[in-house]
């Protein structure tokens, strides 16, 4: 009788198993559904008629885009990545002036870089760039970041010449997608 309670016991244990192991992964994605269809058909409705925010405020600037579009000096950026190797990761960030006319005057310092981690790395005065007389412009700056730190958002000001002994000085935040994390070996 022993082997029998023994047997019996050892079948529950088995069921009871069984159906705790095939329960709570449906259980999640039941909850997990839920969460879905809620936010879907109840909240969506409500964020998007409430939300009054510019779409360029939330997009993300990548290679290829355009900063200061709306000045007469207009900046690409061509070149937009972040290299690693063994010894340390770094931000590249390289720049083209879209009109080749008004360049002379032009300069462009990054001010400061917001990384993942919510660390902030300022420029020195070093970082200003000139345009050379190229056509078109362009001018490229490295920084040296944490290891496995990206950046998420760049302060850029435009210093352009106004008068013969004058200029002006436009700031931009410029939120980044997605950085290319290229691996480099040395």
């Amino acid at each position: 009788m022993n082997e029998e309670q023994s047997n019996s016991s050892t079948k529950r244990l088995v069921k009871i198993l069984v159906i705790v192991g095939i329960g709570i992964p449906v259980l999640v994605e039941l909850m997990t559904l839920f969460n879905l269809i809620n936010v879907q058909i109840f909240e969506d409705e409500e964020d998007v008629n409430g939300q009054d925010s510019n779409v360029a405020d939330v997009r993300g600037f990548g290679e290829g885009d355009t900063l200061f579009a709306d000045q007469e000096t207009a900046v690409l950026i061509d070149q937009l990545r972040v290299k690693v190797s063994t010894q340390e990761w770094r931000f590249v960030l390289g720049l083209t002036s879209v009109d080749s006319i008004s360049q002379d005057k032009l300069q462009i310092q990054v001010d400061s870089l917001i990384l993942q981690s919510d660390k902030v790395l300022m420029s020195n005065d070093s970082n200003i760039w000139k345009f050379q007389q190229l056509v078109p412009a362009q001018a490229y700056g490295e920084w040296i970041l944490p290891n496995g730190d990206i950046p998420t958002k760049l302060f850029i000001s435009m210093y352009q010449g106004a008068a013969a002994d004058s200029t002006y000085q436009i700031s931009q935040e410029v939120p980044l997608e997605k950085i290319p994390v290229r691996y480099n070996q040395e």
